[in-house]
């Protein structure tokens, strides 16, 4: 995308009732699975403009990751200091990092 849609999918995304429903949904059944004694550590891998770390994070601690750095920037826009620059295909993380990924709207736009 180019940054004119992220930005604009920047502002959409937070009234939306696509997206506002579809994180609720998402967020309802990560929750469900996990653990209740430990504060989680989660990845968002394409965070994109990051709404869905900014609802996820009363959850646990939450690392967001995207290919591009124009929604990474909107990321940090939005407050979120945990962000990384990577390709979903070579995360650059140690395996069993994170207790939960979440990845929402990326896997459909992979050929």
């Amino acid at each position: 995308m180019n940054k004119l849609e992220y930005q604009k999918l920047y502002v959409l995304e937070k009234k939306h009732w696509w997206f506002k429903v579809s994180r609720t949904f998402y967020k309802k059944i990560f929750k469900k699975f996990m653990a209740k004694n430990k504060i989680p550590l989660m990845l968002d891998i394409g965070c994109g403009t990051g709404i869905t770390m900014k609802n996820f994070s009363s959850i646990g601690t939450i690392v967001g990751m995207d290919f591009n750095l124009i929604p990474l920037a909107l990321s940090q826009k939005r407050g979120l200091k945990l962000l990384v620059q990577a390709d979903m295909c070579r995360l650059p993380f140690k395996e069993n990092s994170f207790d939960g990924i979440i990845t929402l709207d990326v896997l459909e736009h992979i050929p």
